[in-house]
């Protein structure tokens, strides 16, 4: 479909970062699109892909990939509100990351900064959404400067160095005791 056809979401509660724009831009300019964006051809309003359909309308793109679907109002919305949340609450195996980024070679600086990112940022919390609690688990993710994130980050490098473990729940609390 032309990107040009395709409505942005009013509902659409997402905005996205320079950061993310400058690292979309460099995979799409290193492999392409490769994922569709989500299109509800009931309301004719995207459901996900906002961004993707935006750099495409200012690039001049002719057509992107899209997924069709024909939900009502409500089921709309609650897609809107749960599909990136969802993906979001996927746990991350450090370890495998990073012998995965260690095979990756990107000529893009946003991309590789990126990269650099995942494997350097400690997950703070458990797989789920914000506030939520479970029989074992309960998540807290917030927001800090870069400079805390950095303080974060060595707090995690030097416990778990300590610990030689590469469980952050278990780092997070070593830390949290020690306070």
């Amino acid at each position: 479909m032309a990107p040009s056809e395709l409505e942005q979401n009013p509902a659409n509660w997402r905005r996205h970062t320079k950061a993310q724009r400058a690292a979309l831009s460099g995979i799409i300019g290193e492999v392409g699109v490769v994922q569709h964006v989500v299109y509800n051809q009931r309301t004719k309003r995207l459901i996900d892909g906002h961004l993707r359909v935006e750099m495409a309308v200012h690039d001049g793109e002719e057509s992107i990939p899209v997924t069709i679907v024909d939900l009502d109002e409500a089921e709309e919305r609650l897609v809107l509100a749960t599909l990136d949340p969802i993906g979001a609450m996927a746990d991350a195996d450090r370890g495998l990351f990073l012998e995965l980024r260690d095979t990756i070679s990107v000529e893009n600086e946003a991309l590789a900064k990126l990269l650099d990112s995942i494997g350097a940022e400690p997950k703070l919390a458990p797989p789920g959404v914000s506030g939520g609690k479970s029989e074992d688990t309960r998540t807290f993710i917030f927001t800090i400067s870069t400079e805390q994130g950095e303080l974060v980050d060595k707090a995690f490098a030097k416990v778990r160095d300590e610990l030689k473990s590469k469980d952050d729940g278990e780092v997070f609390a070593t830390i949290c005791a020690r306070v």
